[in-house]
C-alpha cells in the first residue's frame, strides 16, 4: 500500500501529534529497528512523494494539532487534493476527548475517544497503543490461572466517590462544554456528570457486597498514586500489574475521554475485562465479538453487573477459562496492538469496502 504525506507539516518537538501509522517512517532509525520496535507490517506501507501514485493520503498530524496551530485552512486544502484525485484520507485523533470533524466524503477518522451513537459511518475507533506489559515485566508469556469457584475481580487505579471530586467535574466539564460551544475548541460536548472515578466506585461497590465475588480492589484518590519520582511511578506501576496477575478478571471504566486504556492492557496481559460500556467505539466491531470476550454491561445497569460477572465464570468450563485467557491475549497481539492493528490497517480501503467517494 503506497502512502502519501505533506513532510511539511511534521514539527519534531510535536512529535504526540504525529498520525500513528507514520511512526515508524519519520525517525533516524534504520528499516530493521524499525521493524524491530513497531513490527514486520512496517514493510506492507510505502512512502511516496506524488500525491497521484498513492493508494492512501495520511493527514500528517492530528486534526487538533492543526486547530491549535491555526493550520486548520492547510489542512482541509490537503483533503481537497485527495478529493480531487478520488483518493482515500486517514485522519488521527489521539486526545481524550472526541471531535467534531467536517463530513467529507472520503475522510476515515481514526480515535481513541468519541461516541458510539453519534459516530459518522466512516468514523472509526483505534487501541491506546501500548507497549507490550509482558516485555516490561520479563515475562516470557501471559500467567494462567486456574479456574476458581469464585471469580476473582481485579482493580488498581483512581475511583473516587467525594462531593469535592464531583463538584470539580462538572465545573471543569462545564468550562469545556462553553469552549466547545464557542469555538474554541473542536471538541465533542462532554456529559456533565461523573463517568470516570465515579462511576468506576460504583461499579467497584456493587461488586464489594456480593459475597460469592472476590474482590481485589486498591482504590486511589489520584492517578497513578499521586507518583511524582520516577521511583513511585516503578513502585506504582508494579502494583498495577501485580494486581492484574492476581486476579481474574479487571474492571475497566472509562477515564476523562470516552475510553479505557487499561481495557487494552488487561487483554494484553491476558486478563478477561469487565467493560462498563459508555456508548463506546471499539475497534474492529465487526471483526471481534467483543460482548462475547468480555463480562459486559451498559452504564446504566450497574446493578446486573455482579450477576453478569458471576453467570459469565460459571458458563466456562476449567478448560475454557483458560483458553479465554489466552484469546484476550491473541485478541489483542492479532488486532489490538501496534503491530496487529496497522497487520490489517489496509482492509478498511480495500476494494469492496463501504466508503464512497
Amino acid at each position: 500500500m503506497k502512502i502519501h504525506f505533506n513532510p511539511k507539516f511534521y514539527r519534531r518537538e510535536k512529535r504526540p501529534f504525529l498520525a500513528d501509522i507514520l511512526r515508524p517512517y519519520i525517525n533516524t532509525r534504520s528499516l530493521e529497528e524499525n521493524v524491530e520496535i513497531y513490527g514486520s507490517q512496517v514493510t506492507q506501507y510505502e512512502i511516496v512523494s506524488s500525491p497521484q501514485d498513492a493508494d492512501l493520503h495520511v493527514l500528517t498530524m492530528t486534526w487538533d494539532y492543526y486547530f491549535q496551530s491555526g493550520q486548520l485552512r492547510e489542512a482541509e486544502v490537503f483533503i481537497e487534493q485527495a478529493m480531487s484525485m478520488n483518493k482515500p484520507v486517514a485522519v488521527w485523533q489521539n486526545s481524550d476527548f472526541g471531535i467534531r470533524f467536517p463530513q467529507y466524503k472520503n475522510i476515515f477518522l481514526f480515535q481513541t475517544s468519541g461516541y458510539r451513537s453519534t459516530r459518522s459511518p466512516r468514523q472509526f475507533s483505534k487501541p491506546v497503543f501500548i507497549g507490550d506489559p509482558l516485555q516490561e515485566l520479563n515475562m516470557s508469556g501471559i500467567a494462567l490461572r486456574k479456574k476458581s469457584p469464585q471469580p476473582v475481580v481485579g482493580f488498581c487505579g483512581q475511583a473516587d466517590h467525594t462531593f469535592e471530586h464531583a463538584l470539580s467535574s462538572w465545573i471543569r466539564f462545564g468550562f469545556f462544554n462553553m469552549k466547545s460551544a464557542l469555538g474554541l475548541n473542536p471538541y465533542e460536548f462532554l456529559p456533565l456528570r461523573p463517568l470516570s472515578t465515579g462511576l468506576r466506585w460504583g461499579a467497584l461497590h456493587r461488586l464489594e457486597k456480593k459475597p460469592s465475588i472476590q474482590t481485589n480492589f486498591v482504590k486511589r484518590k489520584k492517578y497513578k498514586a499521586g507518583a511524582r519520582t520516577r521511583e513511585e511511578v516503578n513502585t506504582s506501576r508494579r502494583e498495577y500489574w501485580d494486581n492484574m496477575l492476581e486476579s481474574d478478571y479487571i474492571v475497566c471504566v472509562r477515564g476523562t475521554g470516552n475510553f479505557s486504556a487499561r481495557f487494552y492492557e488487561t487483554l494484553a496481559m491476558g486478563r478477561i475485562p469487565i467493560f462498563v460500556d459508555t456508548d463506546c467505539m471499539l475497534p474492529w466491531e465487526k471483526d471481534i465479538d467483543w460482548q462475547g470476550l468480555c463480562v459486559w454491561v451498559d452504564a446504566n445497569e450497574l446493578g446486573q453487573l455482579p450477576q453478569k460477572v458471576l453467570d459469565f465464570h460459571a458458563h466456562l468450563s476449567a478448560d475454557d477459562f483458560v483458553e479465554h485467557q489466552k484469546r484476550c491475549r491473541e485478541t489483542w497481539e492479532e488486532r489490538l496492538s501496534f503491530s496487529g492493528f496497522f497487520k490489517h490497517f489496509s482492509e478498511y480501503f480495500s476494494t469492496g469496502s463501504s466508503w464512497e467517494c
